[in-house]
């Protein structure tokens, strides 16, 4: 329809208002017409109007469910609303409307991960198939002959900006030994910010790579002469597998950002530890699993953060992670805990609970367990003082499942909050058992969900050994490898030397 058109001619243009207008215009004069309410839903993302945005593209897609903007827009969106198994549904539309597009395929293989729904054999053959899709595209350079010289490492990110990288990967580079390693940071971050300029400065070469299409910065990677290039992104926004796909390095690994190898037969090698892929696994990824003695990550303490406290009230059990980590059976947990500790409180904090929708979601299914709705507390956004803050109102952090805690984790601990957690079926399930191992903190880490629920309950019942933990527990996070960026660094050092 020409008004359509016109709307979303707008829309590329960056005139929201005018868009809005044509699309609007178009819907009136025209009839319905799922390119116009795909229009008015990207307006609406655009002005954080979650709901409006929702109903125009289901209206959207009730006109064309094969229209892949407003699949792959509301799979997003409903990952923003914290429901991960409704966005999952989405995004196997997409990848049924258009199988070879990597965009769709890679939007439903990062919800997988929050899905309970499926299994770690299907996650790892979802991989397989994404890797398929990026198809050799060079023989893989010579390697570069060295006389005693550093190795050239490049990490490729879109996350070298405020994002949970900035509290994993500086301990590491700040540590590591300049004449073993030489790094060159190619950085593909849309809007640059302070943590932008962290990273930057942590850089023996630096590259603003995001101008650079695939082929451009596989080509100036090849001149760097880089021994060893590893993604730092996987499948999450941003990513620049298609570099990899494009063999500019003799040797390519993946590390960090993202919960799984990526199945790309381009990169040699997935670096993690063995907590969060025993050898028994090694089977599940294309890549080979290489491990980090110390462990996959380093945490960067916030050094502003406010002492442990535990602010006067009744016994309260927290949950601070993403909303869409929290899956159906995590939550029917945590009413079943409330139901069996009496006068106990549930504290649920995370950016989803501005919106109604995820509000009515968590209320609703916890209310629908049996847990009395008067008994938890909704919080949303906030800003990190302020979440740092919010542990002083909790005595004990649930994890969430299928997909637990991480950055989360080592902050509640670092405020004095251990989290309770229990060994999940993936990657993206074993990040606070891990955690807590190397803090410790292996009490805390139950057999399976109904050794969690007991040991949550007898925690409520009998909370000295939590309250005696507490003004400790900082000072043992402090002393273990967790923050141990030295030790890391001569690890991965001795890793590099050993594959480059």
């Amino acid at each position: 329809m020409i008004g359509a058109t016109e709307a979303a001619r707008a829309l590329r243009s960056g005139r929201l208002a005018d868009a809005e207008r044509a699309a609007r215009r178009s819907l009136a004069d025209e009839g319905e017409d799922a390119m116009a309410h795909w229009v008015l839903a990207t307006v609406c993302r655009r002005t954080a109007q979650w709901a409006p945005a929702a109903d125009h593209l289901e209206a959207a897609l009730r006109l064309d469910p094969r229209f892949l903007p407003a699949l792959q827009d509301l799979g997003a969106l409903r990952m923003r609303f914290g429901d991960a198994e409704g966005a999952l549904s989405v995004y196997r539309a997409a990848v049924d409307a258009a199988p070879t597009k990597i965009g769709a395929r890679q939007g439903m293989l990062v919800a997988m991960h929050y899905c309970a729904s499926v299994g770690a054999a299907e996650l790892a053959e979802a991989h397989r198939a994404a890797g398929a899709l990026f198809p050799d595209r060079a023989p893989r350079p010579a390697r570069r002959p060295r006389a005693g010289g550093p190795i050239r490492v490049g990490f490729v990110s879109a996350d070298f900006r405020r994002h949970a990288t900035l509290s994993f990967l500086p301990p590491m580079l700040r540590a590591l030994d300049r004449g073993r390693i030489e790094v060159t940071l190619y950085s593909v971050v849309r809007q640059p910010d302070a943590g932008t300029a962290l990273f930057r400065g942590l850089a023996d070469r630096w590259v603003d790579a995001d101008p650079l299409d695939d082929d451009a910065l596989a080509t100036r990677v090849a001149a760097d002469r880089i021994d060893l290039l590893i993604d730092l992104n996987g499948h999450t926004a941003g990513n620049r597998l298609g570099l990899f796909a494009r063999r500019p390095a003799p040797v390519q690994a993946t590390w960090l950002d993202y919960v799984h190898s990526t199945g790309l037969a381009q990169i040699d090698w997935f670096l993690t530890d063995g907590d969060h892929v025993p050898p028994e696994e090694d089977g599940r990824h294309v890549e080979r699993p290489l491990r980090l003695a110390p462990g996959t990550f380093c945490f960067d303490p916030p050094g502003d953060a406010p002492e442990p406290h535990r602010r006067p009230g009744p016994f309260t059990f927290g949950s601070f992670n993403a909303l869409e980590k929290v899956g159906p059976a995590a939550l029917a947990a945590w009413a079943e805990i409330l139901r069996e500790a009496p006068g106990s409180r549930l504290l649920v904090s995370a950016a989803a609970l501005d919106r109604a929708p995820a509000r009515n979601r968590v209320l609703g299914t916890l209310a629908a367990a049996g847990a009395d709705p008067a008994r938890v507390e909704l919080l949303g956004r906030t800003d990190r003082d302020g979440m740092l803050e919010r542990y002083g109102a909790i005595d004990l952090h649930l994890d969430s499942f299928p997909y637990s805690g991480g950055l989360t984790t080592l902050e509640a601990l670092w405020m004095g909050v251990p989290t309770l957690t229990f060994r999940g079926d993936r990657i993206a399930g074993r990040h606070s058992a891990s955690h807590l191992r190397r803090a410790g903190l292996a009490r805390f880490v139950a057999r399976d969900p109904a050794d969690y629920i007991r040991q949550a309950v007898a925690f409520a019942r009998d909370p000295a050994p939590l309250a005696a933990l507490r003004p400790a527990l900082r000072e043992r996070v402090a002393d273990s490898s967790l923050v141990d960026g030295a030790s890391q660094a001569r690890a991965f050092a001795d890793l590099a030397t050993a594959i480059a």
